[in-house]
């Protein structure tokens, strides 16, 4: 299968930076390896295999003390302001958020980020409104009053207070609960593992080569076809490195220092991707779009040189008693190690192989 690429100037970067470090205005000693510009047509397509599942799963701590007295199942879907799990009979919640709350939320408390990321959930749930609650890090009488509501909601005791641990605080604002690591009638301890969870859509997760990497551009879409046949819709929304490095690993494409990197395709149709999960069947053939570019000028990428003021250059032969000249060029699609450009370079011309 032809690995192929639709890449502009900047990703052509990715695929000849092995050469970039040449010297382009050295002088070539004896006759230098040439190749032919040609005119032909190029054709990009790629197959790649992807397996469906949902993103990197999150633990879940409890605090404060008690009894688990109720757990959620595996695969439930929880939104912002539903119950997670139960302590004491007592409901534990999800609230939106970037930071755990680490204290008591009461009346008198001092200012904090967290009454912030408290004012904006119960707004945000529909138990206080602007015009009676302004969302800063002041826990005010209106704030408290928010919360008598939204514990009027739960069933529980209308005391203006939250304390620690009675609510969950996670980035999405709905959850699937992954897998469950407490035991109902268990003890609770501060820091108890009780379960994971996950984003609840389902994606599309591929394994790429560094030169693969570079022919899917973010935001592009592509087909996704299940193992019953039916074909999604999906598309390209990150790329990551393979293994999961931190961040100072990649050189921006999303690579690590091996090259390998991991596709991430959102998919449009979650129904039959969720059909197919349920079916234990989670392989899929992801297909990216063919692209064709009919009378390209096409020279072998190891023509490509790396430009000190940027972008690239081939080395034209002129005559046997004559110097290369060094041309510029905008590099197009690239499929077979064969690279479409286009400059002031004619078909039938020879240019340098660097060796």
């Amino acid at each position: 299968m032809a690995a192929a690429a639709i890449v502009a100037l900047g990703c052509a970067a990715f695929v000849v930076r092995p050469w970039e470090s040449r010297d382009t205005t050295a002088e070539v000693q004896g006759p230098p390896a040439t190749a032919t510009v040609a005119r032909t047509s190029l054709s990009s397509g790629l197959r790649l295999s992807g397996t469906l599942g949902h993103g990197p799963a999150a633990k879940v701590v409890a605090q404060g003390q008690g009894i688990f007295t109720r757990l959620p199942a595996s695969g439930k879907r929880i939104r912002a302001g539903e119950v997670l799990f139960e302590i004491d009979a007592r409901p534990v919640v999800l609230f939106t958020g970037t930071r755990p709350f680490w204290r008591d939320l009461t009346p008198g408390m001092s200012d904090g980020p967290d009454v912030r990321q408290l004012e904006q959930n119960l707004t945000d749930l529909g138990f206080a409104e602007a015009t009676t609650l302004t969302v800063d890090q002041h826990f005010t009488d209106a704030t408290a009053s928010a919360v008598k509501r939204w514990q009027k909601s739960l069933g529980l005791d209308r005391t203006g207070t939250i304390p620690l641990g009675r609510v969950i605080v996670l980035p999405d604002q709905v959850v699937r609960v992954d897998e469950v690591t407490a035991v109902r009638g268990g003890v609770v301890a501060p820091g108890t593992s009780v379960l994971s969870v996950t984003p609840p859509d389902i994606r599309v997760s591929v394994r790429l080569s560094g030169g693969q990497a570079a022919q899917l551009p973010p935001g592009g879409d592509v087909s996704v076809a299940l193992t019953d046949g039916r074909v999604v819709r999906g598309e390209l929304r990150a790329m990551e490195p393979e293994g999961g490095g931190a961040p100072g690993d990649q050189d921006g494409s999303g690579t690590d220092e091996r090259g390998g990197a991991v596709a991430i395709i959102e998919l449009a149709q979650q129904k039959e991707a969720r059909a197919a999960m349920d079916k234990g069947r989670p392989d899929v053939t992801v297909t990216v779009p063919d692209r064709t570019v009919k009378d390209a000028l096409v020279v072998p990428v190891t023509a490509l040189l790396a430009l000190a003021d940027g972008g690239y250059g081939v080395r034209v032969v002129r005559g046997e008693q004559s110097e290369p000249r060094l041309i510029s060029v905008e590099v197009g699609l690239i499929v077979d190690a064969r690279a479409q450009i286009t400059g002031a370079v004619r078909e039938g011309q020879q240019v340098v192989i660097p060796t």
